[in-house]
């Protein structure tokens, strides 16, 4: 039998990688309270907004932990840049996946 999925133990990961990857971006500021408040914003949207749910819900319950976990991240970045920025969004939200991979050990590096 394989290993049990844990998603509190990936959703500990998920944020640690996303504060990591805000702290590069932004080494000047105290990243965590804005991610917490993208955090309560996406948890409040997942409740009252039915077409973000359908949006952010994945075939299972890992891929909606990550999908979640990129609109997380995504959300604490406009809030601390103080905009929307859809270029500097896709590279950020590049990286994070490039993150997680690597750091579940799917990335080969040469």
């Amino acid at each position: 039998m394989g290993k049990q999925i844990d998603l509190a133990e990936i959703k500990s990961r998920l944020d640690s990688l996303a504060l990591e990857l805000l702290r590069g971006r932004f080494p000047k500021v105290d990243v965590e309270p804005y991610y917490r408040v993208a955090e309560g914003l996406v948890e409040e949207s997942m409740k009252q907004d039915k077409a973000y749910r359908r949006e952010m819900e994945g075939d299972n319950p890992l891929e909606t932990l990550i999908t979640l976990s990129m609109d997380k991240v995504q959300t604490a970045y406009a809030l601390i840049l103080g905009e929307l920025n859809r270029e500097k969004m896709d590279r950020l939200l590049k990286d994070y996946e490039a993150m997680y991979l690597q750091s579940v050990g799917l990335l080969i590096n040469f």
